[in-house]
């Protein structure tokens, strides 16, 4: 370990502060600062307040449709902004995520489901197809589509 990456009681004090509240912090030190970009996606970049106010959204609607702390929620998504938003949301709402590969396959998505006990997904529109046969099979009580989540506070 070299000495500038060595703990120190500063260094090891951040690693006590949860997620959530480091992201609090950004947003309410640097509102309109910008947070995410994507150049094939430039209407999701968003600030860091954007950021925070998407994820709480979410967060809020997951809990307000029962997802309870410590849930396993699925993510299926691209490398985009709302991905990001989207495991944020379910960090914000205590949920574990499950991360999901669009690579996969159908049925080897289904038998990730069944297997983390994932009931919740959080999709993009573009992957929202690769959970067909996880709805017919009863694994979900929810699918979130990303790209239909509010922009509100815009």
């Amino acid at each position: 370990m070299s000495e500038a990456s060595a703990p120190t009681p500063e260094r090891t004090a951040d690693l006590d502060r949860p997620l959530t509240r480091i992201f609090d912090e950004a947003a309410e030190r640097s509102p309109d600062a910008a947070f995410l970009s994507s150049r094939p996606r430039p209407e999701e970049g968003c600030t860091y307040a954007e950021f925070r106010d998407l994820a709480r959204s979410l967060a809020r609607a997951l809990v307000a449709g029962g997802l309870q702390a410590g849930q396993p929620v699925a993510l299926l998504c691209e490398n985009r902004p709302r991905w990001c938003v989207a495991w944020a949301a379910a960090v914000y709402a205590g949920a574990v995520v499950v991360t999901l590969d669009g690579a996969l396959s159908e049925d080897a998505i289904a038998s990730t489901l069944a297997d983390s006990g994932a009931r919740c997904a959080l999709v993009s529109g573009e992957l929202v197809s690769k959970l067909d046969a996880s709805c017919a099979r009863g694994l979900l009580d929810s699918v979130e589509v990303l790209d239909e989540l509010s922009d509100a506070g815009r």
